[in-house]
């Protein structure tokens, strides 16, 4: 019985959990594309660029393209990063990405002016791994809830 109970408790942590990956990976989308519009624009530079591997299990590797540029506001000089992910995580994909930044490319930046930190590019966008994780989670703890709760 405690069994159950704890299965439950479980799924809804899990989906909890991923309603909260889903706000921190949407927010700052929704907010580019409402505030960050009368955001000030200035120029960046790709500074560093390359491919970057995650390996899942036995052989299975994901692949995505990792962008550094620097931008200057007010002044002062400011790095961030774009990540570009794939979809499936291919190789090929995240190659063909790093073939459009290479280092020295011109990007334009929009940028809080409070807080330079907080930028965006054009080319900002949800890594798919990201996504497919904030589906699977809660799905997974919806199953442990409905097992639990059929079996009390």
């Amino acid at each position: 019985m405690l069994l159950y109970f704890v299965c439950i408790l479980l799924g809804v942590v899990l989906i909890v959990y991923s309603l909260y990956r889903l706000f921190r990976l949407t927010y700052p989308f929704i907010r580019y594309a409402t505030v960050g519009k009368n955001w000030p624009e200035t120029t960046g530079t790709v500074t560093k660029s390359g491919v970057d591997v995650h390996a899942r299990g036995r052989g299975g590797r994901y692949y995505w393209t990792r962008v550094r540029y620097s931008f200057e506001a007010r002044g002062v000089a400011h790095t961030a990063r774009l990540n570009i992910g794939t979809v499936l995580g291919r190789k090929r994909n995240a190659v063909d990405h790093l073939m459009k930044f290479p280092p020295g490319r011109e990007l334009t930046v929009r940028y809080n002016p409070e807080n330079p930190r907080e930028c965006f590019t054009q080319y900002d966008r949800p890594i798919p791994h990201d996504l497919v994780n904030i589906i699977l989670v809660p799905v997974f703890g919806l199953l442990l809830i409905i097992g639990a709760m059929a079996k009390l």
